[in-house]
C-alpha cells in the first residue's frame, strides 16, 4: 500500500511540476515596430529587417525570455536605463500607446547572454501589459500580452456588423454606410498584416462550419486600399489570410484584384489590367475554397 501511495504521489508531482513551471508563462503578441524617422540605414535593408522582425515569436517565463520557441535566454532585473536616443523613441511609443510614463510600473531587465536573433541589444522592458525589445538598429519591437489582445479582439468581434453573401467587389474600399467598424492599428500584426498597414476597419461574415470570417479593410504605407479575407478559429486565433482586393498603379496601367464570394463561400479572384482607351484585360483567375481547418485552398473550377 505504501508503494502504491508513493507512486501515486510521484505521478502527481510529475504532472503538477510542468504546470507550476508554465504557470507564469506569458505569450506576447507583436503590435508595433517603431524606428527612428531619421534612420540612416538603406531603405531595402530597413524593409528586410522589418519584415523579418514581424514574424518573431516571444514568450516569457520567470526570468527567461523564449524567442522563436527554442532560444531560451536568461534575464536579470537592472536599474540601468536605455541609451538617450532609444529612450526618446521609447517615449514616443509610450505616448502612442497612451501609457502615461509616470503612472506605469516599469521593470528593466538585461539579458545575461546577448541573443543572436534580430540583432537585439541587452535591454528588455516590461510596462503594464506590454513588453519592449530593443534592436541595435534603433528599432523598438512592442509586444502586448496575447491573452489581453485576444480578450480585446473578442470584445471587438462581438460588436462587428455582419455582411451577407454573395459579394462581388464590394467594400473596396468601404463606404461610411457599409457598416465597417474601426479596429485599432495595433491588431495589424495579429492579422498578419504588411509593415505599416493602417486605418484598419472590419465587418464579419456568417460563420462557415467551425470557421469565423472577417473582411478587413486597410491602407498600405503608400496610401493604397486593401481588402483581406481572414479566417479565425472558434477562440479567435487567426488561421489564414487571403488578399482579395488590391491595386497596383503602374506608369501606364492599373492592375486590380477583383473578387467574388458566392453563397457557398467559394472565393474567385480576377487579376485585371486597365489601360487608357482600352478594354479591361483579364490576366488570370483563381478560385479558393475554405477547408475544414479554415485554410484557403486553391482549386480548379
Amino acid at each position: 500500500m505504501l508503494k502504491i501511495t508513493i507512486r501515486f504521489i510521484f505521478v502527481c508531482l510529475c504532472c503538477f511540476l510542468p504546470l507550476m513551471i508554465n504557470a507564469n508563462e506569458i505569450k506576447w503578441q507583436l503590435v508595433d515596430i517603431t524606428y527612428l524617422s531619421d534612420h540612416s540605414i538603406q531603405i531595402e535593408k530597413l524593409l528586410t529587417l522589418l519584415e523579418k522582425s514581424k514574424n518573431i515569436s516571444v514568450k516569457s517565463s520567470n526570468n527567461k525570455l523564449i524567442i522563436d520557441e527554442h532560444n531560451v535566454i536568461e534575464m536579470q532585473e537592472t536599474k540601468e536605463k536605455v541609451p538617450p536616443n532609444v529612450h526618446s523613441l521609447l517615449q514616443e511609443e509610450v505616448e502612442r500607446l497612451n501609457l502615461p510614463d509616470n503612472k506605469q510600473k516599469k521593470q528593466y531587465f538585461t539579458f545575461t547572454t546577448l541573443p543572436q536573433q534580430y540583432n537585439l541589444n541587452q535591454f528588455v522592458l516590461f510596462m503594464s501589459d506590454y513588453l519592449f525589445l530593443f534592436s541595435n538598429d534603433e528599432f523598438i519591437l512592442t509586444f502586448k500580452d496575447k491573452q489581453k489582445t485576444l480578450h480585446d479582439f473578442s470584445d471587438l468581434y462581438n460588436t462587428l456588423n455582419t455582411a451577407n453573401l454573395p459579394l462581388a467587389n464590394r467594400y473596396f474600399p468601404p463606404d461610411e454606410k457599409d457598416g465597417f467598424l474601426s479596429i485599432p492599428d495595433e491588431f495589424n500584426y495579429f492579422f498578419k498584416g504588411m509593415i505599416d498597414d493602417g486605418n484598419l476597419e472590419a465587418i464579419k461574415l456568417k460563420t462557415y462550419k467551425e470557421t469565423k470570417l472577417i473582411l478587413l479593410s486597410s491602407y498600405s504605407i503608400a496610401g493604397y486600399p486593401k481588402l483581406s479575407l481572414i479566417s479565425l478559429s472558434d477562440d479567435l486565433n487567426i488561421i489564414d489570410r487571403l488578399e482579395i482586393g488590391e491595386n497596383d498603379e503602374l506608369e501606364d496601367r492599373v492592375i486590380l484584384i477583383e473578387y467574388t464570394i458566392d453563397k457557398n463561400y467559394l472565393v474567385t479572384l480576377n487579376k485585371v489590367e486597365y489601360r487608357d482607351n482600352k478594354l479591361p484585360k483579364l490576366l488570370n483567375k483563381t478560385n479558393y475554397i475554405i477547408n475544414d481547418k479554415g485554410k484557403f485552398i486553391k482549386v480548379e473550377k
